[in-house]
């Protein structure tokens, strides 16, 4: 996997991981069996979109870990750490 397609997966199982938190918490009062699956499954997202991020998204020129730099989570451009272009 390249590290566009994990930068791209890694925020949109993210994302979907927090939605399904704050949804979890709409069940609270309804069923705590449904609530508990919820948010395991929403915490499992969360987990599956850290370890994409921290195993491949990384520079290819360099191999150092591609960090977050702006609150929109939009790739960088360049590297933080050898600053060539990210393509």
């Amino acid at each position: 996997m390249d590290y566009k397609k994990a930068w791209n997966w890694s925020n949109a199982l993210t994302a979907l991981g927090v939605f399904g938190l704050m949804l979890g918490g709409g069940f609270a009062h309804r069923s705590q069996t449904l609530f508990w699956a919820v948010v395991i499954g929403a915490l499992a997202l969360v987990a599956v979109g850290y370890v994409i991020h921290f195993k491949w998204c990384r520079c290819p020129h360099c191999g150092d870990r591609i960090r977050v730099t702006d609150w929109l989570m939009r790739l960088p451009k360049i590297c933080p750490k050898c600053h060539e272009e990210l393509k």
